[in-house]
């Protein structure tokens, strides 16, 4: 996890960043639900009596039943667990919402300056301009486009 594990404070949207707040509504919208799940399982915990740590995208609700049936290619190289969907730009590496959200919420505002550090790419470094959502090609319900080349040949 990207964020401090012992941490009892929630997340808290990162909006002083300027690539987050000039996000489309569908990036918008997975990085809040994202921030909300990551907020309800912290209070799951307090209840619980336990540290607080980022939730594990395999117990999320949002998570795929088929993850085993992903790709490499479309699961997040930083969690290992959970699909990208967040593409930065300018650089294209990608990433999901959870880990997206950990790497936009990890920095603090510098309490002089009330000015935040934003963060960079965490593939390459290269600095943040833009977060999309990934556009997927295929049609989720069909399965592999290769798949079904290979089956219509026959």
């Amino acid at each position: 996890s990207l964020l401090n594990p012992t941490s009892a404070e929630p997340l808290v949207w990162p909006s002083p960043l300027k690539f987050i707040s000039e996000l489309n509504p569908e990036a918008k919208a997975l990085l809040e639900q994202a921030l909300m799940d990551a907020n309800k399982e912290r209070e799951q915990n307090i209840l619980k009596g336990k540290c607080y740590s980022l939730p594990s995208p395999s117990q999320s609700d949002c998570v795929d039943d088929n993850i085993s049936e992903i790709s490499e290619s479309e699961l997040c190289c930083i969690c290992f667990e959970q699909v990208c969907t967040i593409e930065v730009q300018n650089c294209g590496h990608q990433m999901c919402a959870q880990c997206t959200l950990a790497l936009c919420c990890y920095n603090k505002p510098n309490p002089t300056t009330a000015s935040i550090t934003p963060p960079v790419c965490p593939f390459c470094r290269s600095n943040i301009s833009r977060l999309m959502v990934i556009m997927k090609i295929e049609n989720h319900d069909e399965s592999d486009q290769d798949n079904v080349d290979i089956n219509s040949s026959k």
